[in-house]
């Protein structure tokens, strides 16, 4: 055999060997291979867990500061533009002269 051809043939037989190794290990995928830490770089861990609950934390808090925002400005064009309740006449019933008779009689006089 010649130099190249058994360089040749010693390199794959490393890569069989380490394809082997790897897949016995079960990390033949090398996004699945531990980290420093020892845990999976597929499974996130709960730092990065909290910090997405956070991140979606901050975007409702935002949403729900503009929905305040543009309900206060709503009330204030309300109130402004005079549709309020505040500063209108409440409607009077009229009482009849049977029904003051009545209230009289009972004993229920308001007036």
């Amino acid at each position: 055999m010649d130099d190249e051809e058994e360089k040749k043939e010693t390199e794959g037989k490393a890569a069989e060997e380490s394809k082997a190794n790897a897949a016995a290990s079960g990390n033949a995928n090398p996004e699945n291979r531990p980290d420093a830490k020892g845990q999976d770089k597929k499974e996130p861990d709960s730092v990065d867990e909290a910090r997405e609950i956070l991140k979606g934390m901050k975007e409702q808090n935002d949403r729900a500061a503009a929905l305040l925002k543009e309900n206060k400005d709503f009330e204030a064009k309300r109130i402004l533009g005079g549709k309020s309740t505040a500063g209108q006449s409440t409607e009077t019933k009229e009482e009849t002269n049977v029904e003051l008779a009545k209230r009289v009689q009972s004993g229920d006089s308001d007036e």
